[in-house]
């Protein structure tokens, strides 16, 4: 059932790899990060993600000032400040498996266009990227916009595979 289940999604040996290799050192970064005094002391954007999420969770939707940097990720911080009392834990965690997802995305969107070495190769390059896996454990906005790159690179990709890329340009 499970494999049945597995080969719908078309889920293959390759991602299973790039999964696990790319689950596995964001998870050791994270452990590690956690360590580290600037987990315990956000610092310039965290800190200030960190503090604008605060205020937005207690109810202060709209700053009197402007937002330093964009304001979606203050504001989907401040959404799992909801569930977590303050705490960033759930926020990182979700980092993770968007993290994970861009490595497949990404490895997906070129196997499609180049094969199953090229799909292996960038998505091994993007597990062990170490810009991408630094972000991870952060309160900052990359992991989350890497990730919505990748997935708007991807949907075009497929647009154009399928001759839909016109429904993308009207």
């Amino acid at each position: 059932m499970i494999s049945r289940f597995l080969s719908r999604l078309k889920v293959n040996g390759v991602a299973i790899s790039i999964l696990a290799i790319a689950l596995i050192v964001r998870l050791i970064t994270t452990y590690d990060w956690f360590e580290s005094p600037y987990m315990q002391i956000p610092l310039i954007d965290a800190l200030d993600h960190h503090q604008q999420a605060l205020k937005i969770s207690e109810g202060q939707l709209l700053s009197p000032g402007a937002f330093y940097g964009s304001p979606f990720y203050p504001y989907l911080l401040a959404g799992t400040y909801l569930f977590t009392n303050g705490s960033p834990h759930l926020m990182i965690l979700i980092q993770i498996l968007l993290g994970v997802g861009t490595c497949i995305i990404l490895a997906r969107s070129t196997e499609s266009y180049f094969g199953k070495q090229a799909g292996l190769c960038a998505g091994l390059i993007a597990a062990l990227y170490a810009p991408f896996i630094f972000f991870t454990p952060t309160l900052m906005k990359e992991t989350v916009a890497i990730f919505c790159i990748a997935l708007f690179v991807s949907f075009v990709a497929k647009a154009h595979l399928f001759n839909k890329l016109k429904y993308f340009l009207h």
